[in-house]
């Protein structure tokens, strides 16, 4: 019986560190992590070093100010991997979430981009339109901003 109780117990151990490491992973509602993160910036890319680490130029903060201009790894991931590790590239312009000197998730940094019509705007995948609340996979750059700007307090 003894035995019994410690299998059951070292199971259930082992089931919530597996939880909790896969746990500590999942995105939340968009507006909860819009609300702990401590930067959104709108920004170039300078160069990604040696080490993957993104160095950025923000042409204007969305959320906070002072935001860090070099990123070195991943808040939210399994492998904490810098932005370089997860495609974003030296010479494009990108909105970015941030939590302090880190990209906040693997992938809350989205490219801007310029229409045939000259507008600027982000493509977004069906994942990120459905957490952000966009109806068009194309949302210009307003659009974006206005999304990504932390709620007005009345």
């Amino acid at each position: 019986m003894k035995k019994q109780i410690a299998g059951l117990l070292a199971a259930a151990g082992f089931v919530a560190l597996v939880g909790s490491a896969f746990g500590a992973y999942l995105m939340g509602e968009f507006r909860g992590c819009l609300a702990t993160a401590t930067h959104v910036v709108d920004a170039t890319v300078t160069e990604i070093t040696k080490e993957r680490h993104a160095r950025l130029a923000v042409l204007r903060h969305i959320k906070g100010t002072n935001a860090p201009t070099l990123l070195t790894g991943t808040a939210r991931s399994c492998t904490g991997e810098p932005p370089g590790a997860f495609g974003m590239q030296a010479g494009k312009r990108y909105i970015i979430m941030l939590r302090e000197a880190r990209l906040f998730e693997e992938t809350t940094f989205f490219e801007v981009t310029k229409q045939d019509d000259g507008s600027l705007g982000c493509r977004l995948s069906d994942f990120h339109k459905r957490w952000l609340g966009a109806s068009d996979a194309w949302v210009t750059l307003d659009e974006m901003t206005r999304l990504m700007a932390p709620p007005k307090l009345k």
